[in-house]
C-alpha cells in the first residue's frame, strides 16, 4: 500500500529521462557491471582488513605482502565507472537528488580514496614491514568510511520521502541515518568483504606454494586461516542478512518471503550457495567455495536490483503526470550504444591482460622469487 508520505514525496521527484536503449538491456549490462566492481572492492576491503586484525596470516608484514593492494584500488575504481553510468541513465531522477543533500560528504569520498590509495603505496615501500600497521589502519578506517557514505547515498536514492529534510538543512550535509535498513546493509558490506577477503588470503597462500623453498607448514596455514575466516565470517553474514530482511519495509520483505516467486528464489538460491561455500570451506575446497561465492554475490547483486525497482516503485510518477522527454531524443541513441559494445568487446583483450598483471601480483606476495631461484622475503 501507498502511504500518504509517499504521494507526497512522489512531487520531488524529477521526471525520469527517456532512455537511450531498453531497460532489458541496461539493467543486465548494470548488474553485471556492478557485480565486478563490487567483487574488486570486496577483495581490497577484505584484504586491508584483515592485513590490520590478523597480519601474520595476511603476511603484510612481508615484504611485497601488500603490493597488490594498490593494483585492487585502482581497478575497483575503475570497474566502478560503467555501473555507475548505467545507474544515473536508469535512475538519475532519484540518483543526484540523493547525492545532493549529501553533497559535501559526496565529494569527500574522492579525497579518502586518492588518500587510501597513496596510503597503500606507502606501506608497500616507503616504509619497514614492521610498521605498516600504522598506515593500514588509517587505510582500512577511511576505505570503510568511504563504503559507509556510499551506502547512505544508496539508501537516501531510495528514499524519496527523506529528502524535505534539505528544506531544513540544505548544506549538503545530509546522511540517511535514520534509515533502518542503513546500518545491516553497511554490516552485509563490511562482513562480505572480510569473508572475501579471507578466501585472498587462502589464495594468496595456495599460490606461493608453487615457490621453491618456502616453508610449506607455514603456507599451508595461511591457507587454512583463510578459509577459517571465510567460513566464520559467512556465519556471521546469516545474522546480518536476517536483520536486514527484517528492517525492509513491510511489502519489500514480503516479497522476499514468499509474496513473489522470483524474490522468494533468489533469495532461496542464495541460501542454498551460501550453505555450499561453506561446506565446502570446511572441506578445504578453495577453488569451488570461490566459485560458489562469485555465484552468491551475482545473485545478491540481482536481488539488490530488484529490490532497489521495488522501494521507488511508488514514487515512479504516471506518464500523464510527468513531461516527456522523449523530444530530446526521438530516435534513441542506437549509433551510441552501438559505438559503446563495440568498445565493449574490443576492449575485452586489455582487461584481460589486466587480470593476468593482477594475478602475478597476487603470486608474488609474498614469496617473490628471483631469477636466481631464491627466495627475496
Amino acid at each position: 500500500m501507498i502511504s500518504s508520505a509517499m504521494t507526497d514525496a512522489a512531487i520531488l521527484v524529477p521526471p525520469p529521462m527517456t532512455l537511450p536503449a531498453p531497460s532489458s538491456l541496461l539493467i543486465p549490462l548494470q548488474v553485471l557491471t556492478f557485480f565486478a566492481h563490487l567483487l574488486l572492492v570486496n577483495i581490497l576491503l577484505g584484504s586491508v582488513l584483515l592485513a590490520v586484525l590478523d597480519r601474520r596470516s595476511a603476511a603484510t608484514e612481508e615484504k611485497n605482502g601488500v603490493a597488490f593492494m594498490p593494483k585492487i584500488l585502482a581497478l575497483a575504481v575503475n570497474f566502478g565507472i560503467a555501473p555507475f553510468l548505467f545507474l544515473q541513465v536508469l535512475y538519475g531522477n532519484y540518483l543526484y537528488p540523493g547525492i545532493l543533500l549529501m553533497a559535501v560528504w559526496w565529494m569527500s569520498i574522492v579525497m579518502a580514496v586518492m588518500l587510501a590509495y597513496y596510503g597503500l603505496y606507502i606501506s608497500d615501500g616507503a616504509i619497514r614491514t614492521s610498521r605498516r600497521s600504522a598506515v593500514l589502519i588509517p587505510v582500512a578506517l577511511l576505505l570503510m568510511g568511504t563504503a559507509f557514505l556510499l551506502t547512505s547515498a544508496s539508501t537516501l536514492m531510495e528514499r524519496p520521502d527523506q529528502w524535505w529534510r534539505w528544506f531544513q538543512e540544505p548544506y549538503g550535509l545530509i546522511l540517511n541515518t535514520g534509515d533502518a535498513t542503513l546500518l545491516p546493509r553497511y554490516l552485509h558490506i563490511i562482513l562480505a568483504s572480510l569473508a572475501v577477503g579471507g578466501l585472498t588470503m587462502a589464495w594468496r597462500a595456495e599460490w606461493s606454494l608453487r615457490c621453491p623453498g618456502v616453508d610449506r607448514e607455514k603456507v599451508l596455514h595461511r591457507r587454512r586461516r583463510g578459509l577459517t575466516w571465510f567460513f566464520h565470517v559467512s556465519l556471521a553474514q546469516i545474522a546480518a542478512g536476517l536483520l536486514f530482511l527484517f528492517t525492509l519495509p513491510g511489502e519489500a520483505r514480503s516479497m522476499l518471503t514468499g509474496g513473489d516467486l522470483l524474490f522468494t528464489a533468489a533469495l532461496l538460491l542464495a541460501l542454498a550457495g551460501l550453505a555450499a561455500a561453506l561446506f565446502l570451506a570446511r572441506r578445504e575446497r578453495l577453488g569451488p567455495a570461490s566459485l560458489v561465492t562469485a555465484g552468491i554475490i551475482l545473485v545478491m547483486v540481482c536481488i539488490r536490483a530488484m529490490l532497489r525497482e521495488a522501494l521507488l516503485r511508488p514514487y515512479h510518477a504516471s506518464p500523464a503526470a510527468s513531461p516527456s522527454t522523449a523530444l530530446a531524443m526521438p530516435h534513441g541513441q542506437t549509433a551510441a550504444l552501438t559505438m559503446f559494445l563495440i568498445c565493449a568487446v574490443l576492449i575485452v583483450p586489455v582487461l584481460l591482460w589486466l587480470a593476468r598483471v593482477v594475478l602475478r601480483a597476487f603470486r608474488n606476495s609474498p614469496g617473490t622469487i628471483s631469477p636466481l631461484g631464491k627466495e627475496e622475503n
